[in-house]
């Protein structure tokens, strides 16, 4: 009796956390497909034509067509006595522009962090968040 009283306040803690993951992996999912949709700008170069602006060092990389955006994925998994959520792109330009890029040893972009602000936001909450689907 006493092994299934534990495994059933497990199983409560485990099904609270899920509930309480899954809208904060939504939260942090949104932000980041809120701050990769940006459309790009347009300034005037140089010599007085268009210059487009897709993203500046350390501001998320802005929306041409809305690909890299799209590529983004969410996902919660249970497995035992853990709950992760995920939020994922399989894009390379995540890692692109995560670390930004170099070439021959120069820096051809800097780069530009945009799902650690996301993350960052959401995460003091959670342990609240989870507290509260107990």
């Amino acid at each position: 009796m006493n092994e299934d009283f534990v495994e059933n306040i497990m199983a409560d803690v485990n099904a609270a956390a899920e509930r309480a993951i899954r809208p904060a992996v939504a939260d942090v999912y949104e932000g980041v497909r809120e701050a990769v949709s940006v459309p790009v700008g347009y300034a005037q170069g140089p010599r007085g034509g268009v210059m487009v602006v897709r993203s500046l060092p350390g501001e998320a990389p802005r929306k041409e067509r809305g690909v890299y955006r799209d590529s983004w994925q969410q996902e919660v998994a249970v497995d035992g006595d853990r709950v992760e959520g995920t939020v994922f792109t399989d894009d390379i330009r995540g890692l692109w522009f995560a670390e930004g890029t170099k070439v021959g040893g120069v820096t051809r972009m800097a780069p530009r962090p945009h799902g650690e602000q996301q993350f960052n936001e959401v995460a003091p909450s959670l342990p609240a968040r989870v507290a509260e689907n107990l």
